[in-house]
């Protein structure tokens, strides 16, 4: 099974070890400033329609107030890390 799914397939898989950090070195991961640092983003799959995508995104510390609500609807899932 291929580790990208192109727009029309399902599921997008993400292997353990990809899932344990190795998925940031694919060649798709982009690298882009975040607030002070930076943030690593891999998309895994995108909607044929582009509403829907799924992958992973890593980015160390930060604090951010929204105050008329958040931008955008997102599912986050930690599997193995400390979240405070």
């Amino acid at each position: 099974m291929s580790s990208t799914a192109a727009a029309d397939e399902y599921p997008a898989y993400i292997t353990k070890k990809e899932d344990a950090g190795d998925i940031f070195k694919r060649p798709t991961a982009k690298v882009e400033p975040d607030g002070q640092g930076t943030a690593q983003d891999v998309v895994a799959f995108t909607s044929s329609h582009g509403r829907f995508r799924t992958g992973m995104y890593r980015a160390g510390p930060e604090h951010q107030e929204y105050k008329s609500g958040y931008e955008s609807n997102e599912f986050i899932s930690w599997p193995a890390c400390q979240v405070d």
